[in-house]
């Protein structure tokens, strides 16, 4: 069965080829990685390409290297290479069987950078064998190696890889070729994005924060309410309570209810006067007061300023990126990204208000306004590390320059953002 899907690995139809990779894969056929290697570098099919990659990566690894057989073992000869023979043979080259081990493991290597696609590594890892067992250059191994790293004939490879500038400055095509494919792959990637996105991307961001922000407003003006009638309630109660010394001091309760007397409990509950804050008394006083129509307009409100303000952070954290830092990215990729992460954390940022909203409310601030400042602004960090990372992947930089750009479209859009809210006030 393993000979008919070697043949069916030339098949024209790339189905048959896929069917013939999974097969060899499962069958672990270590004979299958050469092969699968050239497959992997030449075939037209680019999921043909990429099946074959993997199944010689997983047949390596789970083989721990190459079939032995597929190997010509060079013979030991005289230190210096007699004269061809009268049959014509190539002369050999005397190698110590230790150095003929370090070269086969060299081989390896070098199959498993091609089946990783690092061809500049692979010719690096084929020059040391060579250079270790000068034999190499007879071997037919070695040589589709050779073919594969360089894509020349077996004797101009071999010449290459045994000239140290040839193989440099095969290496830097080989590196710049790399660098450009993953550019091309970039700009494809961010050529994706329309305005199209970014309007629907935004909408949705609104949406949710006006959703969000109305329904905070609700549980802000319940929990405000009823830390107010809690206190109205201890207030009332305290102007009833009926107090007595004991043991030194004086202890107050509710009086007795007929219930209590029926239980025959002799003691009603024990009362203290609630401590309250002025100030903070004052903004429950005024959040329990806010009409509901205030709430839905400052919702709205909130979502249309929110997509702005995304959107102009987007348009900085561009500007700066492609301007000033070289970035290779487009605004609207941008937009598109940074509006899809800003939605998904939007929800539980808002979550988050709700809760520890209610928390503070409910216990007067104190503990809770604390831990509710310290979680939110945790969240917040992690989201402007993700806006990082997303930058530096957006513009195809590092982690420093994904940094720089977006600490100066947040700390602009804070100002600004601050600047209209003290007008508004």
């Amino acid at each position: 069965m393993s000979k008919e899907h070697f043949k069916q690995l030339k098949s024209p139809d790339p189905e048959i080829r896929k069917s013939a990779i999974k097969a060899l894969a499962r069958a672990r056929e270590k004979a299958a990685i050469v092969p699968l290697a050239k497959l992997g570098g030449d075939d037209r099919d680019p999921e043909v390409r990429e099946l074959a990659l993997k199944a010689g990566r997983f047949i390596l690894e789970q083989t721990g290297g190459m079939d032995d057989s597929k190997r010509k073992a060079p013979q030991s000869a005289p230190a210096t290479p007699p004269p061809p023979d009268k049959s014509g043979k190539a002369p050999k080259f005397h190698v110590s069987p230790e150095d003929e081990k370090r070269a086969q493991r060299l081989l390896d290597e070098a199959m498993s950078y091609q089946l990783n696609d690092d061809k500049a590594k692979m010719m690096k890892a084929l020059s040391k064998a060579l250079s270790t067992d000068p034999n190499l250059r007879y071997d037919s191994y070695f040589a589709s190696l050779c073919e594969g790293a360089t894509g020349l004939e077996v004797a101009e490879a071999v010449k290459m890889l045994d000239n140290e500038d040839m193989q440099k400055n095969a290496s830097k095509k080989v590196l710049d070729a790399r660098k450009q494919k993953k550019i091309d792959s970039h700009q494809a990637e961010v050529s994706k994005a329309t305005w199209r996105d970014v309007a629907l991307d935004i909408s949705v961001f609104s949406i949710i924060i006006v959703i969000g922000v109305i329904f905070v407003g609700f549980i802000a003006v319940q929990g405000a309410q009823g830390y107010l009638d809690r206190y109205e309630k201890n207030l009332i109660d305290w102007a009833n309570r009926q107090c007595v010394f004991e043991d030194g001091k004086e202890t107050c309760r509710l009086p007795i209810t007929q219930a209590q007397i029926d239980a025959k409990e002799k003691f009603g509950t024990q009362i203290k006067l609630m401590e309250v804050d002025p100030t903070f008394m004052e903004t429950a006083t005024t959040i329990s007061e806010t009409p509901v129509v205030t709430i839905i307009l400052r919702g709205l409100g909130a979502g249309v300023v929110s997509g702005l303000l995304l959107l102009l952070m987007s348009a900085i954290i561009h500007l700066i990126s492609a301007s000033a830092l070289g970035g290779a990215g487009n605004l609207p990729y941008i937009a598109h990204k940074a509006a899809a992460l800003m939605t998904n954390r939007s929800i539980i940022m808002l979550v988050l208000a709700g809760i520890f909203g209610l928390l503070i409310l409910s216990s007067g601030g104190g503990n809770a306004l604390t831990i509710g400042a310290a979680v939110i602004g945790l969240f917040t960090l992690t989201v402007l590390l993700k806006l990082v990372g997303l930058v530096g992947s957006a513009y195809d930089f590092g982690f420093a320059k994904g940094l720089v750009a977006t600490l100066i479209g947040v700390i602009v859009i804070g100002m600004i953002s601050g600047a209209a809210g003290v007008l508004v006030l």
